[in-house]
């Protein structure tokens, strides 16, 4: 996969913008479909916050749709190989264990059963039934947990690799270091893009899946996206080996905000689930993680794990998060351009969506609709308030 250079104007039937995890799924599924596209991103494939997302695979949601959508992602994950061929997204099937206050213990109690319901292994658990997982944990103000036994994490740059070379095979134009600076309206209908080294590409449709840089794109056609950059640091710890003894599975602590979770034998990585800071240019932040910072998730962690203030600090990162108002995703077309489509507000929590949004992305781009993604539409009111978010 390679840049392209030329001032001669190509054409494609959908060109998408960005090379993170959603803009290869819905080259993937596109190009499945027998569409001709092309996928193109300012720097390399995953280089922006794909590469660091801490990509937990899990399918608690009490919303239908996205647990109908983490549902389907968490199969994609797991038959992946299949799927894809040679691609490995690096899938690693540790569980994932909520832990929940009594708060929201009722409502975590509902949404877990109408999943078991519909047929998937989600357990909810004593605080003495969690011990045979977590053992010697401190779970004090724990009264339940759900335990998703099938769940875990995967490789957010081998999964976006994977699906955009299996795009290729498939018949897809993937360019790398190929930044878009204009889209291209003719009538009120998009016509398609133009990249910095002058080359234009024609085409009916374009899909921008720019994350951060989403807004800005967009609003070269007078349409302001509500959308904002949140900055979230993720802390690494090094555990010598025994990451598995210290976390045994993914732990989202809801009580203490903060989740953790195995990466590989040698590292943890701890990070808080809500907060972050707002972000005014998404080029310009700062992207490791200060000491100060992981000595504050370490607060909120330590308590409640045994063995984790005894491990080293390799340091880690911290990524860009889009943010809608509501913290759910916008997926829709432009109003006033017609073509012109934008997938973004994932809010930290997109990638384990990432494959089958894509292919719904594919099925709304190519047959005007997509029932599971009406409620990420643009006209709704984005309110929160029904919505739990646990990492």
């Amino acid at each position: 996969m390679g840049s392209a250079v030329g001032t001669a104007v190509q054409r494609h039937d959908v060109v998408i913008i960005g090379g993170g995890v959603y803009g290869a799924s819905i080259a993937y599924h596109l190009s499945a479909r027998r569409v001709d596209c092309a996928l193109v991103e300012m720097r390399g494939l995953a280089s922006g916050p794909t590469g660091r997302s801490s990509a937990v695979v899990r399918v608690h949601y009490s919303m239908p749709e996205l647990a109908e959508l983490a549902i389907r992602g968490l199969e994609f994950f797991s038959n992946a190989r299949d799927t894809l061929g040679a691609g490995d997204v690096g899938f690693v099937r540790v569980g994932v264990l909520y832990g929940i206050g009594t708060d929201l213990a009722a409502a975590f109690a509902a949404s877990g059963s109408v999943l078991r319901d519909r047929g998937f292994p989600i357990e909810t658990l004593t605080p003495d039934e969690m011990r045979a997982i977590v053992p010697g944990f401190n779970l004090d103000g724990i009264a339940i947990g759900l335990w998703e036994p099938r769940s875990g994490y995967a490789d957010p740059a081998g999964t976006t690799a994977a699906l955009a070379e299996r795009a290729r095979e498939l018949g897809a134009t993937v360019r790398v270091n190929s930044r878009v600076v204009e889209l291209a309206v003719q009538g009120g209908r998009v016509a398609g893009v133009t990249m910095a080294d002058g080359t234009r590409i024609a085409a009916d449709t374009v899909v921008v899946a720019a994350g951060p840089w989403t807004k800005r794109l967009v609003a070269q056609v007078g349409f302001e996206l509500p959308l904002a950059s949140e900055r979230h640091a993720v802390s690494v710890l090094d555990a010598g080996g025994s990451a598995l003894t210290v976390v045994p599975c993914v732990w989202s602590d809801l009580p203490r905000d903060y989740y953790a979770r195995p990466d590989g034998d040698n590292n943890v990585l701890v990070a808080q689930q809500s907060g972050g800071t707002t972000v005014a240019d998404p080029d310009v932040y700062e992207g490791g993680v200060s000491l100060a910072e992981t000595e504050a998730v370490m607060l909120r962690a330590a308590p409640r794990i045994p063995g984790l203030e005894s491990l080293g600090i390799r340091g880690g990162w911290a990524s860009l998060y889009d943010v809608s108002p509501d913290r759910l995703h916008i997926i829709d077309e432009i109003p006033g351009v017609d073509g012109l489509y934008c997938v973004a507000g994932t809010s930290g929590t997109g990638f384990k969506l990432a494959p089958a949004i894509g292919e719904e992305v594919a099925r709304m781009v190519t047959t005007g609709t997509s029932d599971l993604l009406r409620p990420f539409r643009l006209n709704r009111t984005f309110d929160a308030s029904s919505e739990l978010h646990p990492r």
